[in-house]
């Protein structure tokens, strides 16, 4: 990137969000000097400015801890120590500043980090080490809270900062939601709202019917680039966002400029210089394409491939990214038309695909990455519909909340997965060591869940036999890790899990029923030593790409005469850290 790009960006970044309404208002109410809060608005009002301001806000005044900026995406985390990087400069700021996701594996030491940028899944790894103490700490895209995959181990984490490691303050960031008061006194913090009038640049967003989607977005890509301008085109998979680029690459590499090409060609020159021969090869047809003016963009691509899309398209050299909603989350590119390809995604409910439409936060997100403050001086996003998708109504609503930028409600997933349930608990349980059924149930009530329920919480033989009987059901954990026998006892079902060429054995516990254990290592005997209900040890063991840790929960249900049962049984769980 040249120096005047350069520069231009850093001014963008670092000046102009000092200007916007919302920042205002989030200094008005606090949030910059106490560090808590939730900030509620659309995209390019300024929101991940506001929460990097709150981190250099605490490095200023010498507080103590490593403070987080956590994202949902790898690409996002890499624009966020980025743009530490400038602004910390441009204060005239020292801090060790430190980035960790799956592209970053390097150690994090808390004696040698003052800013830690990472992803939710990989602070929540780090969460775990003994000697952290957790500072401030910011969600970006907290909204993702309603999202099946993610949504869980989200709330897990928010729910170990609340009641395990709690830090100095918490501020998350939103897209538009439907009941942000409702996600604000969950996370008691105050709630600042945004609008589309805090925007700096004017967008205009509309949901069209479109019968030839394809053709649609070549006739759009290419009145863009005869306009100057560049593209984003989101598709709801990788195998659609390859098959797209190349469709488009034809139509797009003719309107191409002979500068433009050269520049590609030398940036794919720089890049098969560098790295190794296997990565290179597996990634030739991104570069092929790449010289044409068309690139595709996904989580499937190695770091340095990706950083060569987005630096590029910021070159203003590339003209259009197919991309899946990895780009959706707060990545700054310059951007003045977005078109989102696919409004649904595919789910599978009985080995059957079933399209999905999207949420309205999702679609809004993905829209939103046209018009960014200091990229463009205007932004486009349009949804096609494919015909018979929706019914008219539906339809029409869809394209009303667009319009006026509705979002959805925020809703818990985590009592919809029983795997995020067994993950959660035996998370609680591996934070403390030991715990019992009232640690796990004030957990519990820590949670979005409970907040939104308000349900009494117990553990009673019939939902002891319902987990467990759950379990059987669940089958294959991983291709490692899968149940190989059931059978019924008098307390609920037993049964045998194996993982590689080891086999172990669960069985149920109701909680009159069950005592804490001390295990000799050298021998491998048990004690009885309180009436506690469940007890997990940690163990490691190395796994292909990367090493994991893994947890045994340990098990003894009560023989008739009160001592521990001589077949004891341990669960290796499902949480991964």
């Amino acid at each position: 990137m040249d120096v005047s790009t350069t520069a231009r960006l850093h001014k963008a970044e670092v000046d102009a969000p000092r200007n916007f309404k919302l920042y205002e208002r989030a200094v008005a109410a606090g949030v910059i000097s106490t560090g808590n809060g939730l900030i509620v608005a659309p995209t390019a009002t300024g929101k991940s400015y506001i929460g990097r301001s709150v981190i250099r806000e605490a490095v200023k005044n010498h507080l103590g801890g490593v403070h987080a900026y956590l994202v949902p995406y790898r690409a996002l985390a890499q624009e966020m120590y980025e743009s530490f990087k400038r602004e910390l400069q441009s204060e005239g700021l020292v801090a060790k500043l430190k980035i960790s996701t799956g592209d970053n594996w390097d150690p994090v030491y808390p004696e040698e980090t003052d800013i830690l940028v990472s992803t939710f899944e990989r602070f929540s790894s780090i969460l775990s080490q003994a000697d952290l103490q957790v500072g401030r700490v910011v969600l970006d895209e907290i909204h993702l809270l309603a999202d099946e995959g993610r949504g869980p181990n989200l709330e897990s984490l928010i729910v170990r900062l609340r009641t395990w490691k709690r830090p100095l303050s918490l501020c998350a960031l939103s897209a538009v939601v439907a009941n942000p008061e409702d996600l604000a006194t969950w996370l008691g913090v105050p709630l600042v709202r945004g609008s589309h009038e805090d925007r700096s640049v004017q967008v205009e967003f509309r949901c069209e019917e479109e019968m030839d989607i394809t053709g649609r977005i070549k006739a759009e890509v290419a009145a863009a680039i005869g306009d100057g301008d560049q593209s984003i085109v989101f598709c709801n998979s990788k195998a659609s966002a390859q098959k797209l680029a190349g469709e488009l690459s034809q139509t797009i590499s003719r309107m191409l400029p002979g500068s433009d090409v050269e520049a590609l060609r030398d940036a794919v020159a720089r890049f098969t210089g560098a790295g190794d021969a296997e990565t290179r090869e597996e990634e030739t047809p991104l570069l092929e394409l790449l010289i044409s003016g068309v690139a595709y963009h996904h989580a499937g691509l190695s770091k340095q491939a990706r950083l060569l899309v987005e630096n590029a398209f910021r070159e203003r050299h590339l003209k259009v990214i197919c991309c899946t909603p990895t780009l959706a989350a707060g990545v700054n590119l310059p951007a003045k038309l977005v078109v989102v390809k696919d409004v649904y995604r595919t789910e599978f409910v009985r080995g059957y695909p079933k399209k999905v439409v999207l949420s309205t936060g999702e679609l809004l997100n993905m829209l939103g990455r046209a018009g960014r403050p200091g990229q463009v001086d205007a932004g486009h996003g349009i949804a096609l519909v494919e015909p018979g998708l929706l019914d008219p109504a539906n339809l029409e609503k869809l394209r009303l909340a667009i319009r006026e930028g509705s979002g959805n409600p925020v809703v818990t997933k985590l009592p919809e997965s029983f795997d995020a349930i067994m993950r959660f608990i035996l998370q609680t349980v591996s934070d403390r060591g030991e715990a019992t059924m009232d640690d796990i149930v004030a957990v519990f009530k820590a949670s979005y869940w409970f907040h939104q329920e308000k349900q009494e919480i117990t553990f009673d033989k019939p939902l002891s036999q319902d987990v467990m009987e759950d379990i059987p059901s669940f089958k294959k954990v991983t291709p490692e890790i899968y149940v190989e026998d059931v059978w019924t006892t008098p307390d609920g079902v037993a049964g045998i899990v194996r993982s590689g060429e080891n086999a172990y054995t669960f069985s149920p516990i109701s909680s009159a029923r069950t005592v804490r254990v001390r295990r000799d290592k050298s021998t491998g005997a048990g004690s009885c030593v309180s009436t506690w209900r469940v007890l997990l040890t940690p163990c490691c063991f190395p796994r292909k790409p990367r090493r994991r840790s893994e947890t045994e929960l340990f098990m003894f249900p009560l023989t008739s005469s009160g001592r521990p049962s001589t077949r004891g049984a341990r669960l290796r769980s499902l949480f991964v850290c």
